[in-house]
């Protein structure tokens, strides 16, 4: 949330001058500009929302205009925190998950800007080289800028391909990032008071926001794991083991298959089956030591999983394990 460019500059002055902060940390100055996927954008954006902490000693945190949110010393909270930055000004630069667990950890206590507000969010998991307001993000999209595209009209959102990573944008109120359609709406990832989250929109609250993607977005990259998928070394015969971890890839799933190969035959086929979505959670599916198409007999067993997307992209995983 932008609510800073509410307020005039003599207010900034009179606001900054009559506060002493106690906390000083190195905060994120932007990244070397390049090609990333959705998949970069989802995680870096992930990473400030799914962690807790507690800061070293209780602290009162800026958040926007004279507002402070208390975090106390040995309560965890869930999210990065929100500290606003006033528009077109570089008073409170953003910090990533890193620099913000590095400055909680070493904090004094007392009042402090510490975290990030919307657009530094964004700006963070776009890896932009700069920051970038919600006005930035606006004039960028609106003209022949540097680092993001328009998408369409305010209000259109509904109605355009949205991809994981791309962003719904207000100038000069808020911004938050696309991660997923729901019956009536998104489920966004935001920075918003008083620390980062998840949360459900509806279209009609997203009428005057403008949806916008990042460029040098590689939209062409295969299936991920994410997390690594893992298989248990050992089952005794007749027993199952199961697969933890996720696919995903931002164009959408199409086909999980598992080979086999081991002392029943080499490339044989465990399960092939269909898939839809972005992400797809592997725990539904073992290695079964008795089933008689791949396995039955104790030995030494490579069991590949092999993932496609709608474009026919694939990636594979290959396990050892040992049938006793």
């Amino acid at each position: 949330m932008n609510i800073q460019k509410k307020f005039s500059t003599q207010s900034v002055v009179v606001s900054v001058a009559c506060v002493i902060y106690t906390t000083v940390a190195l905060t994120w100055e932007g990244d070397e500009w390049g090609v990333i996927t959705r998949s970069q954008i989802h995680d870096e954006a992930a990473a400030m929302i799914d962690f807790k902490w507690t800061p070293n000693k209780t602290i009162q945190n800026f958040g926007y205009d004279a507002i402070y949110y208390t975090f106390w010393k040995g309560v965890y909270y869930s999210g990065e925190a929100y500290s606003s930055g006033f528009e077109e000004s570089d008073d409170y630069p953003p910090e990533n998950k890193t620099e913000f667990l590095d400055a909680v950890a070493t904090t004094a206590g007392g009042q402090t800007e510490l975290g990030n507000d919307c657009s530094g969010f964004v700006s963070i998991a776009w890896k932009l080289p700069m920051r970038y307001f919600t006005v930035d993000f606006e004039g960028d999209a609106t003209t022949d800028g540097d680092y993001v595209t328009c998408l369409g009209n305010q209000g259109t959102g509904q109605n355009v391909d949205l991809r994981i990573g791309d962003a719904l944008n207000r100038s000069g109120v808020h911004i938050v990032l696309f991660k997923a359609r729901t019956a009536s709406g998104i489920l966004a990832m935001e920075q918003t008071p008083r620390t980062a989250r998840y949360r459900e929109w509806s279209w009609s609250s997203l009428k005057n926001y403008r949806p916008v993607r990042r460029h040098s977005v590689d939209e062409n990259a295969p299936p991920t794991f994410c997390p690594t998928p893992a298989l248990a070394l050992n089952v005794r015969l007749g027993g199952k083991k199961f697969f933890s971890g996720m696919a995903r890839d931002e164009k959408g799933l199409k086909q999980i298959v598992m080979k086999v190969s081991g002392p029943k035959g080499i490339g044989l086929l465990g399960f092939r089956k269909t898939i839809i979505g972005v992400n797809h959670d592997l725990s539904n599916y073992y290695f079964d030591s008795n089933d008689p198409a791949y396995s039955g007999l104790k030995g030494l067993y490579n069991v590949t999983l092999k993932v496609f997307d709608t474009e026919g992209q694939l990636t594979t995983q290959t396990f050892s394990i040992n049938v006793l």
